[in-house]
């Protein structure tokens, strides 16, 4: 059942007239004339006096109210006025509010208020009364609880004071537990409480007053006992105070700094708290959670990272002033756990640590990060976040600014379990992981920690880095289908990684349209690297070592200034363009010696190719004292190279267009069978 019940104050006016004695008021001449004249100025008394009868009754119970003891002085006629309030579902009416005895009929168990208003000359004065419908009996409670006790069904308990529970208290169902302002219920060490209602009747502790924060709420301050239980329960009006400095004004608040606690809590509601419904620090445990309602709260939740996963999907969130479930930072651990998507999102604030346990996240889960907060995945630690197409799981900001959080960090965590996919990160790229790292939504591995993640169906847009951030310790062996837009930079790796990204995936709408490569060796394999829908953008030293790399036609290169791309160590390369859609290998910015060049070197390889290629802007300097700078040179001193090289555009060298050392082995037509244009030395030398 659910009460409605408001606190009714008297309050005496008491008009008074002229003061007799003959004393004088400065200025009242007047009045002063009056009173020299003898006339008397009557003072005006009222006073309001009631009685119901019954005061504790049943349904159905006619109650009379009798004004009849009211007085009044220095006036002949008493006005009187009659005021109900009453529990939801009544539609009981005062049957004559302006008459000296009247009556109303109780027709719904609760609390009712009646305010009795009297009058004359307009002078008045009120009295109030509560009657009782369906209550046994009516109790103060007004100490500590140090020895079993029993709330016992149908009654009404009012609490004047804060009460500590230390011993166990049972509370039967339908019993009503309501509390003065500024109250609380404290479980402490070696108390209990037991408070086990049913759907019929439900167990109440709510305020005298029906004003969110009227008392301070229910605490389990320092209780493990396993007797602990809220099932079938309507907590209310609370949130007033905070228990600790450790915790949050709430209507429940389990554990606190250095003090640990323990609770089942189901079929419950939590209502009108002026904090929280539910404030459980670090410290605290749940035993059982489910079935719940938070609602008419400052937020529903709040709890700590570690404990997100007690809370079940099966319960209510919603309808509060801020509908999110607060989660303050802080280590993931113990055994591995699953998060649920609540129809609410959880809001992050501060560092989400998931270390040394695999956290599931289902399909549909939102989570919303404060200024500078982050998820980080490290020491072995997983992530499976797993949505659907049309349920995807989103990883955003509380503002929608680019760089608002710091974003999603695998680091130190080579766990195979990683995997990101239908999931939506934005909004994330404050700063970096690491020194070694760079800003973006998503980062994996750092120097000399290793990472691994999959990435598929994925949207990572708006950050105020990188979508991607690959550190080359990372490990990436499924992605595709990806998006990335609305970034500064849509992705970043090195050379090594270069593969991560396929041509089903969309990489255009960022700040700037290329994925950035760090040079480095690709470190062997044969890896493709896909036409994608933007440049790649190539700083330092690409380097092709111990491996065959594919290039698909279309693909462009952007080499930034003083870059290079080598074939070395018995690497290979095939770069086989078609008309119209050419390979191009060009500078970031129009400048013959703008780069370095393409190097094949000591790279024998029999399908070492560049067919249908472009390749502009290079020639900045030799590779080597044995060559001349060129847009394409082959071997060098003690370093023999072949490469066929046919039907491509070189042009715009800082030097030679092509410059094959005497160690290079090159098809005989190479200075033939391709353009040469606006080279600024020899367009083909072949020593």
């Amino acid at each position: 059942m659910e009460f409605k019940h408001v606190q009714l104050f008297s309050k005496k006016l008491l008009f008074t007239g002229v003061l007799a004695g003959g004393l004088l008021v400065s200025g009242c001449e007047d009045l002063l004339d009056e009173l020299d004249d003898g006339d008397d100025v009557d003072e005006v008394e009222v006073e309001a006096a009631l009685s119901a009868d019954p005061t504790v009754a049943d349904p159905g119970d006619e109650i009379t109210l009798d004004a009849t003891s009211s007085s009044v002085a220095g006036a002949d006629d008493l006005s009187y006025r009659w005021e109900l309030e009453t529990p939801d579902g009544s539609d009981a009416e005062i049957g004559d509010p302006t008459a000296d005895v009247t009556s109303f009929t109780a027709d719904e168990e609760g609390a009712y208020g009646v305010t009795l208003e009297v009058s004359a000359d307009d002078v008045y004065d009120s009295a109030s009364e509560e009657i009782y419908v369906g209550f046994q009996g009516v109790e103060e409670i007004s100490s500590d609880i140090n020895d079993n006790t029993t709330f016992e069904s149908d009654y009404l308990y009012i609490v004047t004071n804060t009460i500590d529970v230390n011993a166990d208290l049972t509370i039967e169902p339908g019993a009503r537990i309501e509390f003065q302002e500024g109250t609380e219920m404290d479980i402490e060490s070696g108390g209990s409480i037991d408070a086990d209602g049913t759907e019929a009747d439900p167990i109440l502790f709510t305020g005298t007053s029906q004003v969110e924060g009227w008392w301070n709420g229910l605490h389990f301050s320092e209780s493990e006992d396993i007797n602990n239980q809220l099932n079938y329960v309507i907590v209310e009006y609370a949130g007033r105070s905070e228990m600790h400095t450790s915790t949050q004004p709430a209507n429940i608040t389990i554990a606190r700094s250095r003090r640990d606690a323990r609770v089942s809590i189901t079929n419950t509601i939590s209502r009108y708290s002026e904090g929280v419904g539910m404030h459980m620090h670090g410290n605290g445990e749940l035993r059982d959670f489910e079935n719940n309602t938070f609602t008419d709260n400052q937020a529903p939740v709040r709890v700590t990272s570690n404990q997100i996963y007690y809370l079940d999907a099966d319960s209510d969130y919603q309808g509060n002033e801020h509908d999110r479930i607060i989660v303050s930072g802080g280590d993931v651990g113990g055994d591995d756990q699953n998060w649920q998507n609540l129809n609410v999102p959880y809001e992050i604030d501060g560092e989400v640590s998931i270390s040394g346990v695999d956290v599931t996240i289902d399909a549909g889960t939102e989570l919303y990060f404060d200024q500078g907060s982050e998820f980080e995945v490290e020491n072995g630690g997983g992530i499976m976040a797993e949505g659907t197409e049309d349920d995807q799981i989103l990883f955003t900001a509380t503002q929608e600014t680019p760089g608002w959080w710091n974003g999603i960090y695998i680091n130190d965590s080579d766990n195979v379990n990683n995997k990101l996919e239908y999931v939506i990160v934005e909004y994330g790229g404050r700063t970096d992981l690491h020194t070694s790292t760079q800003p973006a939504n998503v980062t994996v591995a750092r120097t000399r920690r290793d990472g691994f993640l999959n990435i598929t169906n994925s949207t990572l847009r708006h950050s105020e880095g990188y979508g991607l951030f690959l550190h080359s310790n990372g490990e990436m062996p499924e992605s595709g289908n990806n998006t990335f837009t609305g970034n500064n930079t849509p992705a970043r790796t090195t050379a090594s990684h270069l593969d991560v990204f396929d041509a089903d995936s969309d990489y255009q709408g960022n700040e700037n349209d290329g994925v950035a490569i760090s040079g480095n060796s690709t470190g062997g394999g044969d890896p493709t690297w896909e036409n994608l829908n933007v440049p790649y953008i190539m700083s330092g030293d690409t380097d092709i070592t111990n491996g065959f790399v594919t290039v698909e036609a279309g693909t462009e290169f952007q080499f930034d200034q003083g870059a290079e791309f080598e074939v070395s160590d018995g690497g290979g390369i095939s770069a086989e363009g078609e008309d119209g859609n050419e390979i191009v290998f060009t500078g970031t910015q129009d400048t013959k010696g703008w780069w370095n060049g393409i190097y094949i070197s000591d790279s024998e390889h029999i399908d070492n190719t560049l067919s249908r290629v472009v390749v502009e802007y290079g020639g900045r300097e030799e590779y080597h004292s044995s060559v001349g700078a060129a847009n394409v040179t082959v071997a060098r001193s003690r370093r023999n190279a072949s490469i066929t090289l046919t039907d491509s555009d070189i042009s715009n060298s800082g030097d030679h267009g092509i410059y094959v050392h005497s160690g290079g082995d090159v098809n005989d037509d190479i200075c033939d069978e391709n353009d040469f244009s606006e080279n600024d030395g020899e367009n083909c030398t072949v020593n």
